[in-house]
């Protein structure tokens, strides 16, 4: 029977095959910009979620807006759509 133990050091985190998030980008502008607010998404007025959920990562600190806190989100039901607004918190 094969040994099912192969000794090696993890992989760094991350997303797997060195992909990264969409949204890293945008995490970084916001970062080169603090306590500035900026619309980073919108919606179809019939995905309030979507425009929910993304908020929710944003505020839970997800990886690509770690540390929890360093980012805050909002969405709001607008003309154009439901939109997504976010900062960065932190002094730099």
């Amino acid at each position: 029977m094969p040994d099912p133990i192969h000794w090696q050091d993890p992989p760094p985190p991350g997303r797997p095959g060195g992909r990264t998030s969409q949204w890293e980008p945008v995490a970084a502008r916001l970062r080169a910009n603090p306590k500035r607010w900026a619309r980073i998404a919108t919606f179809g007025k019939s995905r309030p979620a979507s425009a929910s959920a993304l908020a929710n990562s944003i505020n839970k600190g997800t990886p690509v807006w770690a540390p929890r806190g360093a980012f805050e989100a909002v969405s709001r039901r607008e003309d154009n759509g439901v939109n997504v607004y976010a900062r960065y918190t932190v002094d730099e």
